[in-house]
């Protein structure tokens, strides 16, 4: 599509975007999904509902419907690298319900003609989870979000600012699909977007945790902020309320950089930090499209346990979510042992993903309950963490107060 056609495209989104909001963000109990209607037309999406960027072909069996924020790829050839997926493919599994798809903008996608088919079907964008959060808090304290950032930035001398963006450019395990970070508007930006919906969601004391670095650990508090964002928002704006599924890759530069003690003594306790790190969960590295399709049949159970597990832990369900954990690691080694028996192509190896399971929120603080199957994810210790107070008064404002983020291994099997 050309220019022209893409900005038509996107003005008939903000259309339905402002349909939307007149339609729900003055009633009391409107959320997220609210904003997505096409992905939740009855029988048209699958439960549990995640969230996920890449290696599409890997996840699809495990999950129910995957809401992909689809990127402006230069060719089929990196779409099918990045995804697993041809185009043709991927509309197929769009077509059934396996996957939603979400642009950042119809703008990126000029020339991008292969991709046409995918935005033909007038996918939602960004935009109406952005709409979404500042239609929830308000225009007059979202705009306030906004100046009590560019007051903190404003402050930092250049030199924290280079800092920043030096590390950016240089991260370990950073995507193999990042654009280099050469300017410091992109580092604003992305902080700004990061920070003003953390501020949105999350709890005032998480807030004033990364505040209070921002003039002493510049680089520190960025990476806070993003982490959190990641586990306590991007749930909800990226999985509207349902899984986010993060590459490990993301957060394993935490371990390589000289602050991580600083990081973690000041990282909050309950909140990505506790993974069932011992649950043996794996998913096979390399499975071809009709291979994805075969053993998604033969997984029913095992989604149907995440999907329950996850309900467990929102609702603070504790026995229910020991038993739902017991189940999910049955049925996961079930499908393990399915995969086993596939046949792949000739002289290809079998290389798995090691998944984990992360519980972000309160419910944390009985996790004893859960012998020998936890373990830090940002290092720590939750033998004596009672559940004190309610998550809502400690983490976030709204939303499902405890979750299920999944973190996923991709570069360990290489």
């Amino acid at each position: 599509m050309n220019v022209k056609e893409l900005r038509e495209l996107q003005n008939k989104e903000f259309e339905k975007i402002e349909r939307l909001q007149k339609q729900y963000s003055n009633k009391k109990d409107f959320n997220i999904r609210n904003y997505y209607p096409e992905y939740f037309k009855q029988g048209t999406f699958i439960e549990p509902l995640v969230s996920a960027n890449e290696n599409l072909n890997v996840l699809l069996p495990y999950y129910g419907t995957i809401i992909v924020t689809l990127s402006p790829i230069k060719s089929e050839k990196v779409f099918k690298e990045k995804y697993g997926l041809s185009v043709e493919d991927y509309l197929k599994l769009e077509k059934e319900g396996k996957l939603r798809t979400r642009l950042s903008t119809y703008i990126d996608f000029s020339r991008l003609d292969y991709l046409d088919p995918i935005l033909n079907l007038e996918p939602p964008t960004y935009f109406r989870s952005q709409f979404y959060w500042v239609d929830l808090r308000g225009r007059k304290k979202s705009q306030q979000y906004f100046t009590e950032f560019d007051t903190l930035y404003d402050a930092l001398l250049p030199n924290a600012k280079n800092e920043i963006i030096e590390y950016y450019n240089l991260r370990p395990g950073k995507s193999n699909y990042s654009i280099p970070v050469t300017t410091e508007n992109f580092i604003y930006n992305a902080w700004l977007s990061e920070y003003v919906v953390l501020k949105a969601f999350a709890n005032d004391n998480v807030i004033q945790m990364v505040e209070n670095d921002f003039y002493d650990k510049p680089l520190t508090t960025r990476i806070q902020t993003h982490i959190l964002s990641q586990f306590v928002v991007n749930p909800i704006l990226f999985a509207c309320d349902g899984i986010k599924l993060i590459p490990e890759k993301t957060f394993g530069f935490i371990h390589n950089l000289p602050l991580t003690k600083s990081l973690v003594e000041s990282f909050p306790e309950d909140v990505g930090k506790l993974l069932i790190d011992k649950f043996n969960l794996l998913h096979v590295k390399n499975m071809l499209f009709d291979q994805t399709i075969e053993f998604y049949k033969d997984n029913h159970k095992a989604r149907t346990a995440l999907f329950e597990f996850d309900n467990a832990v929102s609702n603070m369900q504790l026995e229910k979510a020991i038993d739902r954990k017991t189940a999910l690691e049955k049925t996961w080694k079930e499908a393990n042992e399915i995969t086993n028996s596939m046949k792949l192509r000739k002289n290809q190896l079998m290389r798995w993903i090691p998944v984990k399971l992360g519980i972000v929120g309160a419910l944390f603080g009985s996790i004893e309950s859960f012998p020998g199957i936890i373990t830090g994810f940002l290092g720590g210790s939750i033998a004596s963490l009672p559940i004190v107070e309610p998550l809502a008064d400690r983490i976030v404002k709204t939303h499902k107060q405890n979750h299920i983020v999944a973190c996923f291994d991709l570069e360990e099997s290489k």
